[in-house]
């Protein structure tokens, strides 16, 4: 992968050391950074191996009977709701027979594997580099002269932007990594809201006649105030907040408002406000066109929401990474064998994206160093000052010998608030020591890990020397960059566990529970690999790490796919919690484009079925009378009216029924 460039001046040294060492390790290691034609043709084979079709067949027939085995002899046909039998009811929602014929019509299509986002990389250098030098420029200014407010107020300088810089490093592998984003418009109802309450102060006040008016008058002049708020919106506010866009854009934005969103039309008042803000930004980022463009988006979106699947396959692997000695991991093992494709490059992949990303923490930590050079010395500082208030702790033992002769053999195991200062100012001392120069394990120790962990190896195994000769050959891989994958990937799988459940190795309702647990851990700790609509829907409690992780992964399985103008309002309805309406949103947003396009939908209601040629006729008129509209009308029927017909779209309502009539005469009879 080609890294993106920036300006010397404005990259941070440590970050130069980083991409310097990135470039090394592409050298050292080729087969670790395939390109991404290389990445898809690979993927293309070994799925193409996995889905031969008398090697799907007996993948799918291995696990199958493995399965039955369980269900016949052990238990796990059980559906009873008892403390432990409940398990394996549970159990079989996440892990079931796999059907070939099936499988074999769904062969999957090879997806280039996420590497490092160099962009991403560099912008947030960018704006680290821009904090360092805020941060320096304030450490540089005297405070010789300076009364004691300036002091402060130069201290407070100094901790917002220290602050800034640990948010900034907290979050510094989010690709998203903004507090809060908005609709990307010129101005936001607070903003309309500021001047309309200015005119509406200067106009009521001039004029001096506003409890004198009335009712008719009151409502006239408040039309003039918002008719004049309108026509200076843009001078007053958008010349400032976007001053690249023209009067001329900003009134065509408007006459789109007021074509579309009518808001004296009390019909849209069941539209969602986001779904009207997204229309706008739509408008105003791309014209007619994006607006379309985003309505099949919209549309792409909830398909993706309501049928993007979990990753079970994917989960199983995790699960028996937080428990790799369950007694079903080889039953399972078969499972993920018959349909993971990619064992291998997965691993590999991860190595280098768990490489990459803590090497670029490691760098992060340097580049701030001195925002936690000077968090440690005034830490190490306080700490002193508290040190010296203390009396000297040998004194102090020897006083409490003294007084309690009786138990002098126990002082030592008193707590001196002098040993706790020194035991917190050693781990004060060993956190500044990391992040001066974090350690992290060699390439080669982080693969042996990984492998470990991958094949779910438990302490005394019997197939760690196995495991370790395939590492050897994993890591020549890597060296060379040359090597046959698929035998790779025949020998990763071949080392999965094998001791499946029988009467040797017998298998019990308590062990199907602690199954069904490992596997809800291993979910937990994996949101990314969720269906789309259980990470739309995670809880966060309002905390920020989690609201960052959650919009972070959402936002991934969009990325490249959705445009920005769709992306940010997603991200806001993560941020503001407004999950419950977002299937509304962009439903609600169909219907203001069908509205902009003209197109009106309703039903004709008749005592008897109408012809089409007299259906086709009363659409004819109605379109006449309404030009620029196109309606999308349907029959209905009801014996009710007598005569003539009724015309619903929404909330408007034509009526031409006799028996509407009637009523309103028997009405006026009564009167």
């Amino acid at each position: 992968m080609r890294m993106a460039s920036s300006k010397a001046s404005t990259v941070p040294p440590a970050y130069q050391e980083y991409k310097k060492m990135m470039a090394d390790m592409k050298k050292k290691y080729p087969g670790l950074y395939p390109s991404q034609k290389e990445d898809l043709k690979m993927q293309q084979a070994l799925i193409d191996a996995a889905w031969e079709p008398k090697t799907l067949e007996a993948n799918c027939k291995a696990y199958n009977d493995a399965y039955q085995n369980l269900w016949d002899n052990w238990g796990l046909d059980k559906m009873a709701f008892g403390r432990y039998e409940r398990a394996p009811r549970l159990l079989k929602e996440y892990l079931k027979t796999l059907d070939y014929e099936y499988l074999a019509t769904i062969k999957p299509s090879p997806v280039a594997m996420e590497t490092e986002d160099w962009t991403m990389m560099d912008r947030k250098m960018g704006l680290a580099a821009e904090m360092v030098a805020e941060l320096e420029s304030c450490f540089s200014q005297s405070r010789d002269g300076l009364s004691e407010a300036q002091i402060r107020l130069l201290d407070v300088q100094q901790d917002q932007i220290k602050k800034r810089m640990k948010d900034w490093v907290s979050r510094c592998q989010y690709d998203e990594d903004t507090d809060k984003t908005w609709s990307g418009l010129p101005f936001d109802s607070e903003m309309m809201n500021q001047v309309l309450a200015d005119i509406k102060h200067e106009r009521i006040q001039k004029a001096g006649d506003w409890n004198s008016l009335d009712s008719p008058g009151k409502d006239q002049r408040m039309t003039e105030i918002i008719d004049e708020t309108w026509a200076t919106m843009y001078d007053k506010v958008i010349k400032y907040t976007q001053p690249d866009r023209t009067k001329a854009e900003f009134d065509e934005l408007k006459r789109v408002y007021f074509s579309t969103l009518k808001p004296d039309d009390i019909s849209l008042g069941v539209i969602k406000d986001l779904s009207k803000v997204l229309f706008l930004q739509a408008y105003w980022n791309g014209g007619e066109k994006l607006v379309f463009e985003i309505d099949q988006q919209c549309k792409d979106l909830r398909a993706l929401y309501e049928e993007m699947p979990a990753d079970y396959v994917e989960l199983w692997k995790e699960a028996l990474k937080v428990q790799p000695n369950l007694t079903m991991a080889p039953e399972i093992g078969l499972f993920i064998k018959a349909l993971d494709v990619g064992f291998v490059p997965k691993l590999l992949n991860q190595l280098r994206k768990e490489h990459a990303g803590a090497h670029f923490v490691r760098s992060a930590h340097q580049v701030i160093l001195k925002c936690h050079e000077d968090d440690y010395q005034l830490h190490k500082q306080w700490y002193d000052n508290n040190m010296a208030a203390l009396p000297d702790l040998e004194e102090t033992k020897k006083e409490l010998r003294d007084q309690m002769f009786e138990y002098a053999d126990r002082v030592d195991d008193i707590v001196f608030r002098q040993k706790v200062i020194v035991k917190e100012l050693a781990v004060l001392k060993e956190v500044a020591d990391a992040r001066r120069d974090m350690p992290l394990p060699t390439m080669e120790d982080m693969l042996k890990e990984l492998v470990n962990e991958a094949l779910w190896v438990v302490p005394d195994d019997p197939r760690q020397a196995k495991v370790d000769e395939f590492t050897k050959k994993l890591l020549a891989y890597m060296t060379s960059g040359k090597g046959d994958m698929q035998a790779l990937e025949n020998e990763a799988k071949g080392l999965f566990p094998s001791n499946f459940v029988s009467a040797d190795n017998p298998i019990n309702d308590q062990e199907y529970s602690r199954t069904f647990v490992t596997f809800v851990r291993g979910q937990r700790r994996r949101m990314d690999l969720w269906s789309m609509k259980d990470a739309v829907w995670a809880e966060t409690n309002k905390f920020q790490a989690k609201i960052d992780l959650k919009r972070s992964i959402v936002l991934n399985h969009m990325k490249g796919k959705y445009h920005d103008v769709l992306c940010r309002l997603v991200k806001h309805v993560i941020e503001e919690g407004n999950i419950k309406d977002f299937e509304n949103i962009l439903t609600d947003y169909g219907k203001i484009v069908k509205r902009h396009k003209g197109e009106v939908y309703g039903s004709i209601v008749t005592p008897a079925e109408l012809s089409d040629a007299q259906f086709d006729e009363i659409v004819k008129v109605l379109e006449k009378q309404n030009p620029g509209k196109k309606y999308f009308l349907k029959k209905e029927v009801d014996p009710n009216l007598l005569a003539g017909f009724i015309i619903k779209c929404g909330a408007d309502r034509i009526d031409y029924a006799l028996s509407s009539e009637q009523n309103a005469l028997k009405k006026s009879l009564n009167v």
